[in-house]
């Protein structure tokens, strides 16, 4: 795995010993399968995959907030975009059969978790997605999908959306979710200009959208 804290330096191997400083340094450091192991803290800093080559496919991107794997006391793992213009707090492109586990995400102009350009196979879990302008979850031209027990709530557009422009985002699970409180509708699959066909919808609370 790579780790990260929030004590890490750039210049570290991203060894548990030796954590990096930026999860977006270590998503685009990281290779196809790769782990990353996110220390309690707050990060301010927007997560993306986007880099020159290929973007790493099968990435696990985990919020250690219990501290057992990168050592330090437990907490929350926040990352906070707040006036950073246009900025998603987790958006991956193009990275199929990755994960996102355990982050709270706020601040966010654009989506606090985004998934996009054929990020396909992606499961988002356990995270909460609060208080960003835009957008809470937002699946764009992505399929199989699956968004599991995530609290989505305050944010001042949709709560999770399942849609895109091109070949929308088909074949979605959305399951154990609570949406709540935020500006526009709580779920939104699909758009006028692209289908997200055969979505499974399961055990979600949506209240006060």
């Amino acid at each position: 795995p790579l780790y990260v804290s929030t004590t890490g330096l750039s210049s570290n191997s991203g060894e548990r010993d030796a954590p990096l400083r930026s999860i977006r340094q270590a998503a685009q450091l990281a290779l196809d399968g790769y782990e990353i192991v996110v220390a309690p803290g707050i990060y301010t800093e927007e997560v993306s995959t986007d880099r020159s080559g290929t973007p790493a496919q099968g990435i696990t991107l985990v919020a250690d907030v219990t501290g057992t794997r990168s050592g330090e006391a437990p907490g929350p793992v926040l990352i906070d975009v707040t006036g950073i213009r246009n900025a998603a707090g987790i958006a991956l492109s193009n990275s199929s059969d990755s994960t996102i586990d355990g982050f709270r995400v706020t601040g966010s102009a654009d989506a606090g978790i985004v998934l996009k350009s054929g990020s396909d196979g992606v499961t988002i879990r356990n995270c909460e997605a609060f208080e960003n302008s835009g957008d809470g979850i937002r699946v764009q031209d992505s399929a199989d999908v699956r968004v599991f027990n995530n609290l989505v709530h305050s944010n001042g557009q949709r709560g999770i959306v399942i849609a895109g422009q091109g070949a929308g985002s088909p074949d979605a699970e959305v399951i154990h979710n609570t949406i709540a409180r935020n500006g526009e509708r709580g779920l939104t699959f699909g758009t006028t200009a692209a289908a997200s066909p055969r979505a499974y919808v399961r055990n979600n609370i949506l209240f006060e959208n």
